[in-house]
């Protein structure tokens, strides 16, 4: 492994070091987000967008607040003829326009990640070329094209491994992460969809939708294939697929193969990986809810010719995938870490595994449902009665029926997408809404080994003061 890296890595391992001394005398597990914590990014312009967006708001239960709306007009992105916008213009359209929406609804400390719905361009024609959701990790602020160019720029969500160590950091939770970094807490995106040249269409991209959210909580059993071959593709980060291994040892719901052999067309996949120009995802059984990529220069290069497309594994049935918008070289920084399949079978939703195991995700598109969790652990919740038309001050509260005596459950109260209180009980001094209809959310977090998973129920109530 290069020098510089392994101090960057270094760095990271002492910077993730003294965020967990200032846990250890705390109850610390790593955090499974939640739909009142992702923004949801519309083009206005496009009606696919819109409907795709709408869809999935309803099926994954986000927010109408945050759902985050801009105007680009077709002048500067055509979705049909086109993947690339200049950074002048990612700014001005697209990035500023969505700050500016987070600030006016206060749900700057809330939103954790970016779910972006099709018709958006894909690349950003910076210096070198980057990813649309790599910018948005980067919050629009670019380093020097040196560092993105050889995969130095590591990422504070990074956990390992490295060439040369099996050291893999623990996960740490999202929320803390950003209490914790504050104003350099990057902000993880997916795209749900690109439906461009060369692309997927709008009823396939539904269709993934609909498949990645069946799945969840179903624990899915089948094999988590890793192929080899002398490629430099391949090469290149070949050896984590022995440490993945190991990491997936104790796990009941996925055997681990490493072959230089393709996958039996009948073999049910839960994920796979290799590296090569050339894949056919369509003659492998993907099981819904799975996660795999071809490591290659043009993944999702979707101008270029030649080289399988990304949008090709969730056509197939990947819940999500990810791949490169430009020419990444063979630098295994720049690609998911086999790692990421632990993440994802521990409990983790797609776009947490994605960027827990991605040290430099600036060049590649993640692609795929952000909210697909299919191992994560299902449990029941429930609030008390509310009466249906309320004035002045309501108490909500937890059914504690439910609840298991001894477990320290975390409770979080949202009116109409915003956070407002925690606790088992939170007075609602409905007052101060305006009367109408209003939506109740209570979400409840329990731990599940080291990942703490959360659901939520909600409730349409009447102010009539």
């Amino acid at each position: 492994m290069p020098k510089f890296l392994a101090k960057l890595f270094e760095k990271s391992i002492m910077l993730k070091s003294v965020l967990m001394l200032a846990l250890i005398h705390s109850a610390f597990f790593a955090f499974s987000i939640g739909p009142h914590e992702l923004a949801l990014l519309v083009n206005d312009s496009s009606l696919d967008s819109v409907t795709l967006a709408n869809y999935y708001s309803k099926l994954r239960g986000i927010p109408e607040c945050n759902i985050i709306k801009v105007d680009i007009p077709e002048e500067i992105f055509n979705p049909r003829t086109q993947i690339k916008i200049s950074q002048e213009n990612f700014s001005k359209y697209i990035w500023e326009p969505f700050q500016a929406q987070l600030k006016e609804r206060n749900l700057d400390s809330q939103i954790l990640a970016v779910a972006i719905s099709c018709d958006f361009p894909t690349t950003i024609l910076s210096v070198p070329e980057t990813s649309i959701t790599g910018v948005f990790f980067l919050h629009n602020n670019l380093p020097s094209s040196n560092i993105i160019n050889s995969g130095e720029k590591i990422s504070p969500l990074f956990v390992g491994p490295v060439e040369g160590s099996t050291q893999i950091l623990p996960a740490l939770a999202l929320d803390e992460m950003c209490v914790r970094l504050k104003e350099k807490m990057p902000l993880p995106a997916m795209m749900l969809a690109y439906t461009g040249p060369r692309g997927m269409t709008y009823d396939s991209a539904k269709k993934s939708i609909v498949d990645a959210y069946r799945v969840d909580y179903s624990m899915p059993k089948g094999t988590i294939y890793f192929e080899t071959n002398d490629d430099v593709r391949t090469k290149c980060r070949q050896w984590e697929y022995e440490i993945s291994k190991v990491s997936l040892a104790q796990n009941k719901y996925a055997d681990v193969v490493i072959t230089n052999m393709p996958p039996p067309v009948d073999m049910p996949l839960v994920g796979y990986m290799t590296g090569n120009r050339y894949v056919k995802p369509l003659e492998m059984k993907l099981l819904p809810g799975c996660y795999a990529d071809h490591l290659t220069s043009f993944g999702a290069a979707f101008g270029e010719g030649g080289h399988t497309k990304i949008t090709k594994w969730i056509e197939a049935g990947a819940a999500f995938t990810s791949g490169a918008v430009t020419e990444p070289y063979a630098i295994w920084t720049k690609f998911s870490s086999a790692l990421i399949f632990a993440h994802y079978l521990n409990g983790f939703t797609a776009i947490e595994s994605f960027y827990l195991s991605v040290a430099s995700p600036y060049q590649l598109l993640a692609l795929g449902d952000p909210l697909a969790k299919p191992w994560a652990q299902k449990f029941e919740i429930a609030m008390n009665p509310i009466p249906e038309k309320i004035s002045g001050k309501q108490i909500l509260s937890v059914d504690e029926s439910l609840v298991e005596h001894n477990v320290k459950n975390r409770y979080y109260w949202f009116i109409d997408g915003r956070k407002v209180g925690s606790g088992k009980r939170f007075s609602w001094n409905t007052n101060k809404e305006k009367n109408g209809k209003h939506k109740v959310r209570l979400v409840v977090c329990k731990t599940f080994g080291s990942v703490r998973q959360q659901r939520f129920v909600e409730k349409t109530v009447v102010v009539a003061n």
